[in-house]
């Protein structure tokens, strides 16, 4: 289990999992700090994943430069041919792509490993998360 994060410190990390990549957001995904994400995402792409999950159990805030900054990475992936999943969206940012017509566009799991799982990936990661 993921220990709590100080939402004023933001954390992104990036995993491999076979050819699947997730990437871990903890902290508030904000103005300030959606640029992070962007860059981690833009990483991401290099290495020609299958899949991308992005690992949202630990974001504590979302505003909405934190939503344009998802359909960014889905607009990307989509682009990329690349299938994006989101695994532990909590109830708030849920309710914001839901209010901006979105929610439905995204791939949705409780966790990475319910998300590896039906993406046809191990939960044994080759890299850290």
């Amino acid at each position: 289990m993921t220990p709590p994060v100080d939402p004023a410190e933001f954390q992104v990390h990036i995993g491999l999992h076979r050819d699947c990549v997730t990437i871990n957001v903890a902290g508030d995904l904000d103005y300030t700090t959606a640029h992070r994400l962007r860059s981690a995402a833009d990483e991401a792409w290099l290495v020609e994943p299958s899949s991308i999950v992005l690992d949202l159990a630990t974001m504590t805030f979302c505003d909405s430069m934190g939503i344009g900054t998802l359909l960014y990475i889905l607009k990307g992936s989509d682009v990329r041919a690349v299938r994006l999943a989101l695994a532990g969206l909590g109830s708030r940012p849920e309710r914001l792509l839901r209010i901006a017509g979105v929610l439905t566009r995204f791939e949705r799991f409780p966790s990475v490993t319910d998300a590896l799982s039906a993406q046809g990936e191990t939960s044994h990661p080759l890299e850290p998360a």
